[in-house]
Parts: structure tokens; sequence; C-alpha cells
């Protein structure tokens, strides 16, 4: 059973893993039962058409009119929704169980993280091991993000609600290796098998179909970015515009910024006097933003800490476009991409403008050249997480007839 408070209508980045594995899951004759919420949560993002539910059993949380009223009476009303969501949830995970057989593992996927204590209420009174899928870090003391919380109750609460929730879990699931073992040192005393990497991946039917969409010119470099940029840090984008402006001396320049507008992010080439060389074109159907990065020359990117990925780098990677990222060498990103020959890291806007300037004279046309992506695809990454779900199936079942595990 996949419970995940963001799945498909939804737009939202976090709502891609759980709905894949759903489809996964189905396509593999194993189809999940799904607890998630109402699409009325998602406001204005939700895909037009088909929901993306009508093949499954899915049991929703309701979007109440007080919900709303919630929405909108500030921070007090936030937490108030909160509480109120988790017991609908706790309301619909129980119409589940009483509806159809029993499960073998209730799959909680995260962000937000505030619904995961559910997980461990529903393993003590109904004996249902669960798996946590954490994505990024739930509590986030000790590591500097970039969105970070500030301290205070919710700070408190999250480190005692992850540990208990991590503590009752049979698996917990992080995207990156720097985030499993980071998570391996905070809870030194559990085994260490407890937490394994199944990282992000790129939709490979999608991929397959896409096209490079149609230029204009050919003469112009253009430069696509797909997704948060400058919500990552103004200074990145301060640092990639005073880039562009530098090779928009010697040749024409186009910088695409694919997602929901950042008034930051078109600030910072307004300052440069670039605004007639970027363009928003909003947010787009999935394939027809995937056909704009296929045709860029370079794809940019940033992220939000040294222990996280941003989900956009394996859509990079599937398309085998030259990427420009801001990050150190020694962060995931960086170790991700420090394998690719056309990857650049860089971290001030003077190596910016270099990467820029090898681009443009148009030495690299790929990230690698002969790259098999196929490796990056989240499909490759449900195959491995369905054989460990399967191996820990067979353990449970045979600590149940009380048998020796292998």
């Amino acid at each position: 059973m996949i419970v995940s408070h963001h799945f498909a209508p939804s737009t939202g980045t976090v709502a891609r893993r759980p709905t894949w594995l759903a489809r996964f899951l189905a396509a593999g004759g194993q189809p999940p039962v799904v607890v998630t919420a109402a699409p009325g949560f998602y406001g204005e993002a939700v895909l037009p058409g088909r929901s993306g539910r009508e093949d499954l059993e899915v049991h929703e949380v309701p979007y109440l009119r007080r919900h709303a009223i919630m929405e909108r009476a500030g921070r007090l009303g936030r937490q108030a929704l909160r509480m109120s969501v988790v017991l609908g949830y706790r309301r619909a995970i129980g119409r589940a169980l009483e509806s159809g057989p029993r499960p073998d593992f209730l799959f909680f996927c995260g962000a937000p993280f505030w619904y995961f204590p559910l997980a461990r209420w529903f393993r003590t009174r109904r004996g249902i091991p669960y798996v946590l899928d954490l994505e990024d870090v739930w509590f986030m003391g000790g590591l500097p993000y970039r969105m970070g919380r500030r301290a205070g109750l919710r700070h408190v609460f999250d480190k005692v609600a992850e540990a208990r929730s991590i503590g009752g879990a049979s698996l917990v699931v992080l995207t990156t290796e720097a985030q499993t073992e980071f998570y391996r040192q905070r809870y030194d005393s559990l085994p260490a098998d407890l937490f394994i990497t199944v990282p992000w991946g790129y939709d490979a039917e999608a991929l397959g179909s896409v096209r490079p969409a149609r230029r204009e010119r050919s003469d112009t470099f253009r430069l696509a970015i797909f997704g948060k940029f400058a919500a990552y840090g103004s200074q990145d984008a301060a640092a990639l515009a005073e880039a562009v402006a530098a090779l928009h001396v010697q040749s024409r320049v186009e910088v695409l910024h694919l997602g929901k507008p950042e008034p930051e992010l078109a600030d910072a080439f307004r300052r440069q006097g670039l605004s007639m060389c970027f363009r928003e074109p909003g947010m787009l159907p999935y394939a027809d933003g995937l056909a704009i990065l296929a045709s860029a020359d370079c794809l940019a990117l940033n992220a939000i800490s040294d222990v996280s990925l941003p989900v956009k780098v394996y859509d990079y990677i599937g398309m085998n476009r030259p990427v420009l990222a801001f990050a150190a060498a020694e962060s995931a990103l960086g170790r991700l991409l420090s394998r690719f020959e056309g990857a650049f890291l860089v971290q001030t806007a003077g190596q910016a403008s270099q990467a820029l300037g090898v681009l443009a004279q148009r030495r690299l046309s790929q990230l690698q050249p002969g790259l098999d992506t196929t490796q990056f695809s989240q499909h490759r990454q449900f195959e491995c997480l369905v054989h460990k779900l399967s191996d820990l199936l067979e353990r449970h079942r045979a600590e149940a007839r009380g048998l020796p595990c292998a």
C-alpha cells in the first residue's frame, strides 16, 4: 500500500516518484493500493485531463471547505490543517485496510513528512511493517540547507518524530549515497542495512518519444533551466546572469527557464541588460518541456544542499546534454556529474563564463559520448527497490515461522 500525499494529477516533482512506482508495480502484475490526497489539495498545480488514478485502487483524503479556510489562516491555520489531514489519512488508510487484503508493507512517501508517525501507529495496532521513502532529509539538524527551516517547536517535533518513525521502520529509503551515509551516522545504533539508496531517475517512456524543439536560429547559443534555480540561492542566479552577459558580447545567447517563474532569476538577467535574451515559457506539459531542453546547447542547475540532488539532473542525463552545475565537487551533485566529460562544476561567475565559452565554441555537444543512459532511468531504480522489498518480505515471513534468516 503506497501512502503519498502527492500523486498524479499533481504536477509537483514529489508526485513523480510515487506515481511512477504505482504504475511500475501495476505493469508488473502487482498493482498497489494507493492512499493519497484529493486533487483539491494541489490547488492549480494539477494536470488537465485524466487524473492518472483511474486504473488504480485509490483511497482519497477528501478536501473539505474547512481545509481551504485553514490554508488561508496563517501559521496556526496551517498547523491545524496538518493535524486535520493526518486524521484524514488515518481514516483513509483504515478504510483501505478494511476493504481489501492485508498489504505486505505500508510504503510511506516523504515530502511532506508530518504524516510519517502514522506508519508506526499502524504497525503497532495492525502489525503491518512499513517502509519510509524519505526522498530528502527530514530533520535537517546539522545540515546546511539553502531553504532550511528555522529553529523552534517545529524543529523539536521533527527531531522526535523522525527518530520514532525510523526506529520502527523495516526499511528507510534515501535518494543519494550522501543522505544514506548521513542517516547511518545519525542512527548508528540501528543496523546500517536499514538505510538504502534508491536514486531518482528519468521517465524512460517520456524521454524515448521526445524530439528536440525547432529553433529559429541555429547560430544562437541556447541555455535552458528546468524548474527551481533562484530559489536555491540568489547568488547563483547573479553569477549565471553575469556569465551569460560575458558570452553575449561575443555571440547570440538565449536563456529559457521552464517551470514556475522566478522573479529573482528574471531580475538577475534584467540587471545585466539581458531581458531580451531571457524567456520564461512557464509551466508546460512534461513532454513539451523535455523537447525544449533537448534542443538546448547547455542545461543549467544547482541544488538545495550538498547531500541532495535535484530530480531534473536525471532528465538532463537522460537527454545526454552538456550540463552547467553550480555545485562543489565534493557535494552529491558534484560527485554524480564529475564522471561526465560534458559536465562543468562551477561556483563563481568567472568559472561559469569559462565553461560557457567552451560550450559556445561547440566543442562539446553531449554530456558523455556513448553514454548508456538506461542505468539512470527510474525504471532501473524501481527494479532494485522491488528486489530489496522481496528479500525483506521473505525475511519477515521466515521470522514469522520462527525460521533462521539468511
